[in-house]
């Protein structure tokens, strides 16, 4: 049974699934995973000892591309909300706990959203950049 993974000296950027299933893996080991890591498509650690959640979430947020996240059978997936918070973190999951991430309606809302922050964001190219300008900035020393 495996309880810990060493830090690489660089990380292993080629590496896109980690199954690290049915172990004693802890907690702090999940940054661990992310920094050697850090470019996974899908990590299972499912059915290992993870239990601070809060903890887990922020030590896999650096994992940009994480599209397929196992962790059903930790004691953190008892924490009230669980799925809800995992699937607002990660917003680009596609598969949690074997099951998909987002429904048909959630993946509607999301691209509805994307269109009004993208055509909010696309009039602001016609303000000119100067308009944003204190002049008394530049007299604060710094």
């Amino acid at each position: 049974m495996v309880n810990s993974i060493e830090p690489l000296k660089t990380p292993l950027e080629s590496l896109i699934h980690l199954g690290v299933a049915y172990n004693a893996i802890q907690v702090p080991v999940l940054k661990t995973i992310a920094d050697n890591f850090p470019n996974l498509f899908c990590l299972d650690a499912s059915f290992n000892e993870l239990c601070d959640f809060r903890i887990a979430c922020a030590s896999l947020e650096p994992l940009d591309n994480i599209k397929m996240l196992y962790l059903a059978g930790n004691p953190l997936c008892i924490t009230p909300n669980y799925r809800e918070i995992l699937k607002q973190r990660f917003q680009s999951m596609r598969v949690l706990d074997g099951t998909t991430a987002f429904t048909e309606a959630e993946e509607n809302a999301k691209k509805k959203h994307r269109k009004r922050v993208q055509a909010r964001l696309a009039h602001l190219g016609d303000i000119p950049k100067d308009a944003f300008k204190i002049p008394e900035a530049e007299l604060i020393p710094i």
